[in-house]
């Protein structure tokens, strides 16, 4: 979250971690530090908002302000250089700034309609009425899976398998999640879309250039010109093999 110039991260409980590299590999950024008052904040404060996330089972808490780390804390058994499983985190550390690249560079407008890149959809009353910016604020109307539930094995139908074989998600949710209110009409939150969105934004990347993906577009647009070590890319967990997936990458969908 950032917000009048604060970064935020709080990480919850974790279920995996990455492992494309060692975990005792050191952090990316090495950020200076500050004390809290030097910045405006209350140092009593930020404990006791540790101890409670705490004992909520949150992991970490990293907060920064005008560049500088003000405070930093761990669990046992986690550090800096800890990874740590993302998540929906990737809307924010991934989806977001994607999106406004993509959109920046003419690639795809939020008021596209879905529909304009998965064909299929147009025979449906409601998908085609749903655009990228419905997607994008989770108010295109498409139901979401429960992981929790997919965990004990409880999910009916299709949406097991969707929790169960992550390399299928996005063929699941552009054929068989359902679209259960107008598109636009309120807010549902629905990870379902996201695997829609990720493999829109893939279409128009392949569109442009044939072989480009979102990670190699997020290096390039995002993290590189940030002065971001080109492996930040390595937040994007799962990706589709499936040909007719054209190598989707997740933007955060869980």
């Amino acid at each position: 979250l950032l917000a009048g110039g604060v970064l935020l991260v709080s990480l919850g409980g974790v279920a995996a971690v990455w492992s494309v590299h060692p975990l005792s590999e050191p952090a990316l950024v090495d950020w200076p530090e500050a004390s809290p008052a030097s910045e405006g904040f209350d140092g009593n404060a930020l404990r006791a908002l540790a101890d409670s996330l705490a004992e909520r089972g949150t992991k970490t808490l990293l907060i920064a302000r005008h560049g500088n780390v003000v405070f930093e804390w761990y669990a046992p058994g986690f550090d800096a250089n800890t990874r740590h499983y993302t998540a929906a985190m990737l809307k924010g550390l991934a989806a977001a700034p994607t999106l406004v690249a993509a959109v920046d560079e003419g690639l795809i407008s939020l008021d596209d309609r879905a529909a304009d890149w998965i064909p299929s959809w147009n025979s449906d009353p409601r998908r085609a009425q749903i655009t990228l910016h419905d997607l994008a604020f989770h108010a295109s109307g498409m139901e979401d899976v429960d992981f929790d539930a997919g965990q004990a094995g409880e999910l009916p139908g299709w949406k097991q398998r969707y929790y169960d074989h992550p390399d299928e998600r996005f063929r699941l949710a552009i054929d068989s999640a359902r679209v259960f209110f107008a598109p636009g009409d309120h807010f549902s939150y629905s990870g379902v879309g996201y695997y829609v969105l990720s493999y829109i934004v893939t279409e128009a990347l392949q569109r442009r250039s044939v072989g480009q993906d979102i990670p190699a577009f997020l290096v390039d647009e995002v993290y590189g010109p940030l002065g971001l070590p080109a492996r930040s890319g390595d937040c994007l967990l799962y990706t589709s093999d499936a040909a007719d997936e054209e190598d989707s990458v997740d933007l955060g969908g869980r």
